[in-house]
């Protein structure tokens, strides 16, 4: 998931990006979006940043999504974790000028758990 400064985010598998949050039909793959929809709308207005863009890689799974999915799940449901976070905040950089120098701010505990599914 991307969150980006001007509020769009884009959702993706590892080959393919499958639909931004204001898309009204989203790319069926794997059950992605129907399992991040939900949370990306929530965390919108959190995790869009004017000074930053934020790239959350999840790994959804459940239904019949790889191998072991009947190890997840009875009823068929599907659900994500987050495994990885890296943030770009030198937007206005200039590309010719090569990779950022330095090391990458870390995910606070706080943004990691605002990524959690809530259960209604």
């Amino acid at each position: 998931m991307i969150f980006c400064p001007d509020s769009s985010v884009i959702a993706g598998s590892r080959e393919d990006l499958l639909w931004e949050r204001r898309d009204l039909i989203g790319n069926p793959a794997m059950g992605i979006v129907e399992a991040v929809k939900e949370t990306v709308q929530r965390l919108v207005d959190v995790l869009c940043r004017p000074d930053r863009i934020a790239v959350y890689f999840v790994e959804v799974f459940g239904r019949n999504i790889g191998g072991g999915a009947k190890n997840y799940t009875k009823t068929g449901k599907v659900g994500f974790r987050l495994f990885d976070v890296v943030f770009h905040r030198e937007l206005r950089r200039d590309v010719a000028a090569g990779p950022p120098t330095g090391s990458l701010t870390g995910v606070t505990t706080a943004d990691s758990c605002m990524l959690m599914p809530t259960r209604s």
